[in-house]
């Protein structure tokens, strides 16, 4: 059974908006991959999903091929957010003279 078996279509709704309205702005602040990590867990939510890595979550049996798709592309984000904030982080360390 999964956690979200017991909410109605609508809460399972008004679950995604809650998440999708916090402050990501802030968010972003403490952690540059957190709005990202927002969108996955609201769009599992919102698909019935359960939460895990989305490389897996796509290759899961019971995936549709439009799922399996937006998950995909989130990958591809993912994968970019990862090397800009890696990039940022060597700039950073290079500005402070540190290898």
């Amino acid at each position: 059974m999964k956690y979200h078996d017991h909410m109605t279509p609508a809460e399972q709704d008004q679950l995604t908006a809650e998440l999708a309205d916090i402050d990501t702005a802030y968010a972003r602040q403490l952690d540059p991959l957190a709005p990202l990590i927002l969108e996955f867990e609201g769009w599992c939510v919102a698909q019935g999903l359960k939460l895990m890595s989305a490389d897996e979550l796509a290759l899961a049996p019971g995936v549709s091929a439009d799922q399996a798709a937006w998950l995909n592309d989130f990958c591809e984000r993912w994968d970019a957010a990862v090397t800009d904030e890696s990039a940022e982080l060597a700039k950073a360390a290079l500005n402070r003279g540190q290898p």
